[in-house]
């Protein structure tokens, strides 16, 4: 209105108040001409121009005529100008109706004969629509358009297809003949109260964002503008989740552009915006800002672009609070904006008129609504702002040596940054020197070739230097230098100071007559934290080189006190090369050894479980495979074989209650972690918890089993069930070789096994001798003795199964009825030979060596004892030492003589947990608060200290001074 009429309309209350709204408003359009105020009365027209009469003429500002509002202001403008003003006119590029007081576009006219994509963009772009009235008819165009663009095979001149041409027809009809969409001007008065709501959404092809002004005394909705965009190629991949935060993301910016302008200072007169809030139908869009806001969640798993999105929102979000609400679909008017919509299909919705608010009450007390403003009111935002000047006394302040080398993990990295400082104050100085040559002729500027690395290099040293040699620099520095007060390390290391205030070190190098930088090493201290970046620097440049290769390079221009074992300290910290070098942990004994040693007297009550396989067996004249479950006692050493016919949960189940049958219900068994041994231990724990079940048990004096599985990677088990499933197999396989059994042959031959391995000697009982026996040969103890308590003779009742010499050589013997039988057990008869020639020429002969095969087997070792939260590395087969995962210790499991044998490790790149023992983990790191706290623990309190209360530390001097600095600047002193 004010750029049709050039009227400003004002009401006039508080005289003092309009005053300067007055002059200001003169100020603001002292640049236009045939400006005209209007006033309510001609009271107020008669003071205001008493007030202004003077302020004209400064501002150039030409006051036509002063009128009430009684008369028709357009009227009155038509007849000093002469000219009769149409009912619809021009108006920020719309059109006004002056009557009806709408806003509308000119009528849509796309070119039907459009047919290049030239001509498609050229008469798209020419419908002027600035807040989107029809952006929901012109979206199906726009699509269309954007297909066209995609396309890389198509020129901006070439003609489109039949199948494009009539598309295109179609749509330009449908556009062309949608009726013009008028929207009601006026809002409301500019001394309201107003509320500024948008309403977000997508689709796979658009999304957008409408934004309403509604005004709080009458609760008028008004349709404000609307803007939409296409997604392109870098969002075709997105979900729509992150589709509906890129939505979001618009609403807000959009919201704040438009709060800009209606209230910023660039306004006339600025409108009250009391809130402002945006609606989405994203659950899960409104629930990461939320997490991101609110809980200050990481979002790890969310991907940068969420991220991104997150971190845009709440920077704009710090302008002004916005309130995120959830709307359902429905009800969301910019779901229009997103949609490609007829003429009849629009008029339907709420994009014009918005929703209805009414029920805006119970809306936001439904299950599925989620608001929260952004930033959290209840946390402190720190808003930056911008420091215009200071000034700092440096009678007040002494400058300290600046504590970089602990924040920064490299000495090269160290000088760029000291390089950086540099430079900028040099700048500074130019500029300031420039400005004003005699105020600040005192300063001294770098030229701008000027070497600032060394500088920077040379800076750091002094600064190291003076905080762990300031003796030393004090007694170079002063005026008298008297021979009592030589330190000590000066007369030793026969070190002076240079020009450029560093101390070096004289050495025999000083007699050549060549003045290299190697003559006169520079003097370092082994504590400070500036030698370990330079001794990493050094060992980091020569590709992690030794002791001894770093040591003959930093001696050439450092010199530090104990060099070698400041070197090989650094050097031993170092993960690259402790990810090659680091060894696995070694025990002096695993944990299961108490167990071997206190084990009940029964057989089969401690028992170890594993499996063994596959096997060939004929089922049906088919070739399948089968398994051995190998159960060993853990106190006779007595061996029990049953044969699953698969690696299934049912099966084990199936071969662990024969053996139950068998021998009872054992108290302990140690197993490994087989997918079927703990999902069938589960089971069985499970079963056991019931209370009938531990009602049962308790009255006929069972205790309820317990079931332990190592971890993954003890290949040794106190040479328990590793030992018995080796012999075992040997026997097995060696017997049966080549030669496939059906499976009752196979059983056969498991049975005999069993009885074989049971009879082998495990100790020998000469107490127990026979007279008839050789004094020199000691009867032996089996497991089969310790089960049964007698030793079983066994005989063979299948004719010929066994071959007899003397019967073998007899010509007269013959076999009659068992001619079948025989033939029958061919296959059997062979293997069993194979068994018992195996077993009494190897199998025997071998038990002994196999008990020491190993050297050094009990010699003690230095044992790593791992703790939570220690870095390791996880030993994988067929992988190299650089290519190993690193874990993390979540928890460690301890034998009985304090041992760390196992620990449950977070793999770091698949955060998986799994557990290890620890001969397959390489300690690699532990955090620096469990050293402090292990060191303390392990420091020795002495017993006069005990039960007194130790003094507290006197605190440093720089922390009193900077404490006493604070509160004098706060205002406390």
């Amino acid at each position: 209105m004010l750029a049709l009429y050039k009227i400003l309309i004002l009401d006039i209350d508080d005289e003092s108040k309009s005053l300067v709204e007055l002059k200001k408003l003169i100020y603001q359009l002292s640049y236009m001409d045939n400006c005209a105020i209007a006033f309510d009365s001609s009271a107020e027209l008669e003071w205001a121009y008493k007030q202004v009469k003077g302020i004209f003429e400064p501002y150039h500002f030409r006051l036509q005529q002063f009128i009430t509002n009684d008369s028709n202001l357009q009227e009155i403008i038509d007849s000093e100008n002469e000219v009769k003003t149409d009912r619809n006119v021009k108006l920020l590029g719309l059109v006004w109706d002056r009557e009806k007081d709408c806003l509308s576009t000119k009528p849509i006219n796309l070119d039907i004969k459009a047919n290049t994509k030239r001509e498609v963009l050229r008469t798209i772009a020419s419908q002027y629509d600035l807040y989107n009235f029809n952006g929901p008819l012109l979206n199906r165009s726009r699509l269309f358009l954007h297909r066209l663009q995609c396309d890389q095979h198509l020129s901006w001149d070439q003609a489109l297809d039949k199948e494009r041409s009539r598309e295109w027809q179609n749509i330009a009809k449908q556009a062309n003949a949608a009726p013009v969409i008028k929207v009601p001007r006026f809002a409301g008065s500019r001394d309201d109260t107003y509320k500024l709501i948008a309403y977000s959404d997508s689709s796979k092809c658009i999304f957008g964002v409408v934004i309403y002004i509604q005004c709080i005394s009458t609760g008028k909705l008004s349709f404000a503008f609307a803007k939409n965009r296409m997604v392109g190629k870098n969002l075709q991949s997105k979900s729509m989740p992150s589709l509906e935060l890129q939505s979001i993301a618009l609403a807000v910016e959009c919201l704040l552009d438009l709060y800009k302008e209606l209230s910023g200072p660039s306004c006339i007169k600025p409108i009250k915006i009391q809130e402002l809030r945006v609606y989405s139908d994203s659950l899960v869009a409104l629930s990461w800002i939320y997490s991101h806001t609110h809980n200050l969640d990481k979002l790890q798993k969310c991907s940068v672009f969420v991220k991104n999105r997150l971190h845009e929102i709440s920077e704009l979000c710090l302008k002004h609070p916005v309130i995120f609400s959830f709307v359902s679909g429905e009800e969301n008017p910019g779901d229009c904006i997103t949609r490609c919509l007829s003429y009849k299909s629009l008029m339907k919705t709420n994009y014009l008129t918005g929703p209805d608010l009414v029920n805006a009450p119970r809306m936001e007390h439904s299950k599925d609504t989620l608001e929260f403003v952004v930033p959290d009111p209840k946390m402190d935002i720190q808003i930056p702002v911008n420091c215009l000047g200071a000034y700092i006394s440096s009678k007040d302040i002494e400058i300290e040596h600046f504590q970089m080398t602990s924040r920064v993990s490299s000495f090269h990295r160290l000088i760029l940054i000291y390089r950086n400082v540099l430079l900028f104050v040099n700048k500074l100085k130019i500029k300031v020197m420039a400005r004003d040559p005699d105020k600040f002729n005192h300063l001294k500027a770098f030229r701008s070739d000027h070497n600032f690395f060394a500088e920077a290099s040379r800076l750091l040293l002094s600064r190291d230097q003076g905080c762990y040699f300031a003796e030393e620099l004090e007694y170079f520095n002063s005026s008298e230098r008297l021979l009592k007060d030589v330190p000590r390390i000066v007369g030793q290391l026969n070190i002076y100071i240079d020009r450029e205030g560093l101390l070096r070190v004289r050495s025999k190098l000083s007699r050549l007559k060549d003045e290299g930088r190697y003559r006169f090493p520079i003097l370092l201290s082994k504590d400070s934290t500036l030698t370990t970046l330079i001794i990493r620097d050094y060992h980091e440049r020569f590709a992690h080189a030794g002791v001894y290769s770093v040591l003959s390079e930093m001696r050439k221009m450092f010199w530090m006190s104990k060099s070698y074992s400041t070197v090989k300290k650094v050097l031993k910290s170092c993960v690259v090369c402790r990810r090659f070098n680091e060894r696995a942990i070694k025990l002096n004994q695993n944990s299961y050894r108490d167990f071997r040693i206190n084990a009940p007297e029964i057989p089969f009550r401690y028992i170890f479980m594993d499996y063994m396989g596959p096997y060939f067996v004929h089922i049906n004249s088919q070739k399948v495979k089968v398994w051995l479950l190998c159960i060993t006692c853990n106190w006779s050493r007595a061996i029990n074989l049953k044969l699953c016919y698969d690696l299934s949960v049912k099966e084990f189940l199936r071969a662990f209650q024969l053996h139950c049958f068998e021998f009872g219900l054992p108290e302990l068994c140690i197993s490994d972690m087989g997918t079927q041994l703990v999902a069938g231990a589960n089971i069985i724990m499970d079963f056991l918890r019931d209370p009938e079940v531990k009602l049962y048990l308790e009255e006929n004096g069972v205790k309820p089993i317990q079931f332990e599985h190592f971890f993954k990677g003890q290949s040794q088990l106190g040479s328990m069930v590793e030992t018995c499933v080796k012999m075992t197999k040997k026997l097995v396989y060696g017997s049966i070789k080549n030669n496939v059994l059906k499976v009752r042959d196979f059983e056969f031959l498991i049975a005999q096994t069993v009885h074989l391995v049971n009879r082998r000697p495990i100790a020998f009982k000469e107490a127990l001798r026979g007279e008839n026996l050789d004094a020199s040969v000691p009867q032996p103890i089996t497991p089969e003795s310790l089960i049964r308590g007698y030793d079983l003779t066994s005989v063979n009742i299948i004719p010929d199964l066994q071959r007899i010499p003397e019967i073998a050589d007899d010509p007269t013997y013959t076999l009659n009825k068992s001619s079948k039988i025989k033939n029958c057990f061919s296959h059997l008869r062979k293997v069993r030979n194979n068994l018992v020639d195996l077993y009494h020429s190897e199998f025997l002969a071998t038990l002994t060596q196999q008990a020491v095969d190993k050297k050094n087997r009990y010699l003690p070792v230095k044992h790593t004892s791992l703790q939570k939260n220690d870095i390791v590395l996880i030993k994988e087969l067929y992988c190299k030492p650089n290519q190993y995962p690193m874990g993390l210790v979540k928890e460690v499991t301890v034998n009985d003589v304090g041992e760390v044998t196992g620990a449950v490790v977070l793999k770091g790149k698949t955060r998986e947990i799994t557990k290890r023992h620890v001969s397959n983990l390489i300690f690699l790191l532990r955090p620096e608060n469990q050293i402090e706290q292990d060191s303390v623990a392990e420091k020795p309190i002495d017993d006069n200290l005990q039960g007194q209360t130790r003094r507290a530390c006197k605190p440093r001097v720089a922390a009193a001074r900077c404490k006493r600095k604070n509160r004098k600047l706060l205002g406390f002193e």
